[in-house]
């Protein structure tokens, strides 16, 4: 049976002489950070998601240009795929080096790109807005947003809510990198004019919300002309480890335990005592890092992928071959 988040503080605790409501506490964020550690570590299969979206070219103005922001619980994309065949991906910046605008095709998607962490992209600049409520209890309430403008110089504006309820940014932006707010009465929303005028929403900050999400975004090639049902693989983020919850990771008890023991040895200064406990856990770990690549039902194979391209690298970029 697997012992919880408690009871693993319990075993630390006594083992390193440490059992004050302070000390305790200080395990528990240790344990807490050194999951976040150990799950980043590798490619654990309690780490992996498999999600469903749906394309929608005809009424989303971004899956129009070929931009989709994934599920915000992913933290790394492995793959994605159609019902009928997977998506190949290519590194974005191989894709401006190819001599035509890969870009600008539509059709049926058959390649991706991966843009990093965003609360919203797009391909060319549009004017954004935001919108509050002329509530007087959230009169003073401040909302911060981090941008890139057009010319490609990032900027900060901070909105003051007032009555006019709305805000428009001072620049078009290409993406909007950080929103944040006060907590308020009423949500603020964040929407985009992409055709001037219309006000088409991206993200929405409710009462309580202090923090607009950055989800993962991915450029697929070519633009989808008709709706499509997405398929993503992902590693997602890692969870908040409950006291009486067993561990997010199979088998990691023992690897949680010397790392956080480590820590706990460290904060009273005792260096010696966390490098034994610290070389420990790195054993434990490429031990559980071995059970996850034998221990399963998978069988290795190797599968050729051809790219879409030829192409060569000389030492200074790709270059197609002619």
């Amino acid at each position: 049976m697997s012992l919880t988040k408690t009871d693993i503080i319990d075993q630390i605790c006594d083992k390193v002489g440490q059992n004050e409501a302070e000390e305790r506490a200080a395990c528990g964020r240790f344990l807490q950070n050194r999951l976040r550690l150990v799950w980043s570590k590798a490619l654990w299969l309690d780490s992996l998601a498999e999600l469903t979206l749906t394309l929608d070219p005809e009424n989303n103005q971004l899956h129009a240009a070929g931009l989709v922001a994934l599920p915000s619980i992913y933290k790394r994309l492995l793959g994605t795929r159609l019902d009928n065949h997977a998506i190949a991906g290519e590194p974005v910046a191989l894709r401006y080096r190819i001599d035509y605008d890969l870009f600008n095709e539509t059709g049926t998607p058959c390649k991706s790109s991966e843009l990093g962490r965003a609360v919203w992209n797009y391909t060319s600049a549009v004017q954004l807005r935001l919108l509050g409520n002329d509530d007087q209890q959230d009169q003073g309430k401040t909302v911060f947003i981090r941008y890139i403008d057009e010319a490609g110089d990032r900027r900060e504006e901070t909105w003051s809510i007032v009555t006019t309820g709305s805000y428009t940014l001072a620049k078009k932006a290409v993406k909007v990198e950080a929103l944040l707010k006060q907590e308020t009465v009423n949500p603020v929303e964040l929407v985009a004019l992409y055709d001037g005028s219309t006000e088409t929403s991206i993200t929405t900050l409710a009462t309580g919300d202090l923090k607009a999400l950055q989800p993962l975004w991915i450029r697929v090639g070519e633009q989808p002309a008709k709706s499509k049902t997405l398929r993503a693989l992902g590693k997602v983020d890692t969870p908040n480890w409950l006291d009486d919850e067993e561990p997010p990771l199979r088998d990691a008890e023992d690897i949680l335990l010397a790392y956080a023991a480590g820590d706990m040895e460290q904060r009273h200064r005792q260096f010696g005592k966390a490098r034994e406990y610290f070389g420990e856990g790195a054993g434990l770990m490429q031990i559980l890092q071995n059970n996850e690549a034998v221990q399963t039902p998978d069988v290795s194979r190797i599968i050729p992928e051809v790219s879409s391209y030829e192409y060569e690298d000389y030492g200074h970029g790709f270059l197609s071959k002619s």
